[in-house]
């Protein structure tokens, strides 16, 4: 994986050593797509390829498994909090692109996620679909 923080480049890195399970079996947000990760004990990167009710995939467990994150932040059991600390303490400089994919669908009004993207419900107790690990995009002013 090249130095890019974006989760195309996290899903290929994760194809590439083999870590990476795709299900193709259509599967509902409410409840399977959980019950699936949860069989894995959210171990298992899975990228979900036909999630009912809509045309985008949804990645879980993406960084559940303790030895894979290590792999994805090249780093080690041993020497992950140096490598965390040295991130926190001298962040990277951020590339600014004119032009990126992040770019390739933008929303500016309407906004509406739970009609948007396919928000898993994972339990019969949980009051509504909710996102786990959600990022956001934000413009530099």
């Amino acid at each position: 994986m090249t130095e890019k923080q974006m989760l195309r480049s996290v899903l290929e890195r994760l194809e590439e050593t083999g870590n990476l399970t795709v299900c193709t079996a259509s599967v509902d947000p409410r409840y399977e797509l959980g019950a699936v990760l949860t069989y894995y004990d959210n171990q298992r990167p899975i990228l979900f390829t036909r999630v009912k009710g809509s045309d985008l995939s949804v990645a879980g467990a993406i960084y559940g498994n303790r030895r894979i994150l290590y792999d994805l932040l090249k780093t080690s059991p041993e020497r992950r909090m140096e490598k965390l600390a040295g991130a926190i303490a001298c962040p990277a400089k951020p590339r600014l692109l004119d032009k990126g994919p992040v770019q390739e669908k933008q929303v500016t009004h309407g906004i509406d996620l739970r009609r948007m993207y396919p928000i898993p419900t994972s339990n019969e107790l949980d009051s509504a679909p909710f996102i786990t690990a959600g990022m956001f995009v934000s413009k530099d002013p």
